[in-house]
């Protein structure tokens, strides 16, 4: 609600707590607004109205300020001691106008000219006018000093001697107040580290108060910390996308030394960076002292948060999209610790698959080996679930298949995700259905390819010739020339003669 306040809260998004005792007092501040909400409402009042303190501190110090400061300075004092009190419980009419109208309403009733007026201009000062029709009325001591189509000016000695008193005394006036001005300035420089004391709890206080209030609004939950190497968040929800979604899917998290990596498979749009993003968010979140989006939660406390998500190249500096990755990727294997949060969301995409594949292997190995940080990996690359070492687990985003089309859960399930769904995604995007069945032919060709060196190895090792025969057919199926009928009809066949087969072996 105050610029203190804002600045307060940006500096703990960007600094969080790391230590376990601040984060709790923090919370427990927030907890005690939250219970007394009439207080809460009270304080949320007086500091709608609290000038920004900080930079007025900054403006009188730096020998910059105004009058209209002060008044702020002063507003702030008088709302600083409605706080405290409530903590405690948990320009005049100038001087032409007092003059001039005077001396015009005399010589009116003195001259019989009704529509006579006095003016003023940066020019000619002060003056009489009197219109062309009421000019034989006008007296001998009125001295000529403008004709004008209509009407002409005059001036007095007296109306002289106005003027001159008027400007000298406002000139006393702007130096008297300038001097009030500067000796009250000098008043207040004394007692700026008091002010620059109060601004700082203002802010302190702004901060709570708005995490109070967004807890109490949300329903969000105070979050246990500990210091064991943990992440556990039941029902944990994504702040900002639960703004804009009717029904909201939240999801768990469970992260020990046993699951230190999570990788995250799954189609485009099902969720997999949301999730990755929003269990990063609410570890922040923690960290500020604030509550959180979920049912229940306990975290460990975490040293550093390490994000590479989204790609951009930096053309100014010659650097590519991928080489972007890599260094920002770079950046986090060399500075990352045991205690730290490492967010990962399709490394790897910008170059090759099999590069890809290579170097997001590589890089949870290392993180596994080296780091042992709890990570949050999102990837394409279904040759990631294959790591089968302690520590990783495979989580996928939750689809389901209706015929041709799919439809995201956006829930995470253990195990991998049956595939990409790509063309599927493709489809439901509204590409013209002549490029979905092409790319439904190319990707048929294309996992026939790598499928066929499979297949060929383990018709080597098959020792019946039965199975020898079944898997040769196989080899040999055309499958790019065939209808889709056909190839339902060919895979019964097939299923039927593996099903006999197997029967036989038992």
């Amino acid at each position: 609600l105050t610029g203190m306040g804002r600045r307060r809260l940006r500096f703990h998004i960007l600094h969080p707590f790391r230590e376990k005792g601040a984060i709790q007092k923090v919370q427990s501040a927030v907890q005690e607004l939250m219970e007394k909400r009439q207080l809460l409402e009270a304080l949320r009042q007086e500091l709608r109205n609290m000038p920004d303190l900080e930079r007025l501190v900054s403006r009188i110090s730096g020998g910059i300020s105004t009058p209209k400061d002060l008044l702020q300075v002063r507003r702030a004092l008088e709302a600083l001691e409605k706080i405290k009190e409530l903590l405690r419980d948990m320009d005049s009419a100038s001087l032409r106008e007092s003059l001039i109208d005077q001396y015009e309403a005399k010589l009116r009733k003195e001259t019989g000219i009704q529509s006579l007026k006095i003016g003023f201009n940066r020019v000619m000062g002060y003056y009489i006018e009197v219109t062309k029709p009421n000019l034989k009325y006008v007296p001998s001591y009125f001295r000529r000093r403008q004709t004008l189509s209509n009407a002409e000016r005059f001036t007095t000695d007296y109306l002289q001697e106005l003027e001159e008193k008027i400007l000298s005394a406002q000139s006393k006036i702007n130096n008297l107040e300038y001097e009030l001005f500067i000796a009250l300035r000098e008043r207040v420089i004394k007692r700026l580290e008091e002010l620059a004391h109060n601004a700082r709890l203002i802010g302190w206080l702004d901060y709570l108060q708005s995490l109070s209030s967004i807890a109490l609004e949300k329903g969000w939950v105070r979050p246990q910390i500990v210091e064991e190497k943990v992440l556990h968040i039941q029902e944990g929800r994504h702040p900002v996308i639960e703004e804009h979604v009717k029904t909201y899917c939240p999801n768990d998290t469970h992260m020990d030394e046993e699951s230190l990596i999570y990788i995250i498979t799954g189609p485009n749009m099902a969720g997999k960076s949301s999730y990755i993003r929003q269990t990063a968010i609410l570890t922040l979140l923690a960290h500020m002292g604030s509550f959180i989006p979920c049912k229940s939660a306990r975290i460990g406390l975490v040293s550093s948060i390490h994000a590479r998500i989204g790609s951009g190249d930096i053309l100014a500096l010659g650097v590519s999209t991928f080489m972007n990755e890599m260094l920002e990727v770079s950046s986090i294997l060399h500075n990352a610790d045991e205690r730290s949060l490492i967010v990962l969301d399709e490394v790897g995409r910008g170059t090759s698959t099999y590069d890809g594949i290579a170097i997001s292997k590589a890089i949870v190995e290392y993180i596994l080996e080296n780091i042992r940080a709890r990570t949050l990996i999102a990837t394409h690359y279904l040759e990631l679930t294959e790591i089968n070492k302690r520590g990783v687990k495979n989580y996928h985003m939750a689809v389901s298949k209706e015929g041709e089309d799919i439809n995201f859960l956006y829930l995470l399930k253990p195990g991998r995700a049956e595939g990409s769904f790509g063309v599927r995604v493709a489809k439901k995007a509204g590409l013209p259905e002549k490029v979905i069945k092409r790319a439904e032919e190319v990707l048929l060709e294309l996992e026939a390819s790598r499928t066929l060196p499979v297949l060929e190895r383990v018709y080597e090792e098959s020792q019946r010739e039965e199975e020898r025969q079944l898997l040769e057919e196989l080899i040999e199926l055309d499958i790019a020339n065939l209808t889709p009928l056909q190839a339902l009809i060919k895979l019964a066949e097939l299923k039927e003669k593996a099903i006999s087969l197997r029967k036989t072996k038992v």
